[in-house]
């Protein structure tokens, strides 16, 4: 089963006389399979007007902790531009030119949505908002492992800043933040941290929170399921046990 999102992108217009769109797309990540590194990606046009849009894929790297996009000829997306009348949906194809051959290491990709409609002469003088969406595309190691840990917790600008650093195999998304007191202590995020990885959450909500107790929940992976990890500085971190 995958998930589904709708996203709604809205235009006002000077005259104020509302346009609007919305754009339904399924999954919101895509997991490829090892032996076979192809998948379908779902659009479907919810709108009272037609739209186009565009499809392109990029390799996906952190070197500093920031997101780098770079070309990816290897992913293939057919088709890469897709039309769609009112109610209408498409099935997208994506997949690698060639099998992989590195087994020991997780490929990262993402997929980015654009609305290319060109814009309608009647409403030139109207503010336009174009829905732009990057999806996650995840080519997982043979051996998945996760291995999370704190590298640095500090105070900077009324601001706790936490330092993750991923040290396993497997990509994490950190849902959330805070301490292990409970949900009401937890700050909600959506931070993917890549292999061999690092980032820095800051936020005024966790300020002042006692650093030897973070924790961090994390979304389900193809590696594991959803959990909440205790944080530990300079060690990987281990999940929160309770008295239950």
């Amino acid at each position: 089963m995958f998930t589904r999102m709708k996203l709604l992108a809205f235009g006002v217009s000077i005259l104020l006389l509302p346009t609007s769109s919305a754009l339904e797309i399924a999954p919101t990540m895509i997991t490829l399979e090892r032996d076979h590194p192809i998948a379908t990606l779902r659009l479907a046009n919810d709108g009272p007007t037609e739209k186009t849009y565009e499809l392109t894929g990029f390799s996906w790297l952190q070197p500093d902790g920031n997101d780098e996009l770079s070309t990816a000829p290897t992913l293939i997306i057919t088709p890469p531009v897709a039309s769609l009348a009112p109610g209408d949906d498409i099935l997208i194809r994506i997949g690698l030119a060639s099998p992989p051959t590195n087994g020991d290491s997780e490929q990262t990709y993402r997929i980015r949505v654009r609305d290319i409609t060109p814009a309608n002469r009647s409403t030139a003088n109207a503010l336009r908002i174009r829905m732009e969406f990057l999806l996650p595309v995840i080519l997982p190691a043979s051996a998945p492992q996760s291995k999370l840990s704190l590298a640095d917790a500090s105070e900077h600008d009324g601001a706790l800043c936490v330092r993750l650093r991923n040290e396993g195999n497997a990509y994490q998304k950190i849902v959330g933040l805070g301490v292990d007191n409970g949900p009401a202590e937890m700050i909600s995020i959506q931070q993917y941290i890549l292999p061999a990885s690092e980032a820095t959450i800051c936020s005024e909500a966790i300020m002042g929170l006692p650093h030897d107790r973070i924790t961090a929940s994390l979304a389900p992976t193809y590696a594991s399921n959803a959990q909440t990890l205790f944080l530990t500085a300079g060690n990987a971190s281990v999940p929160l046990q309770t008295d239950d």
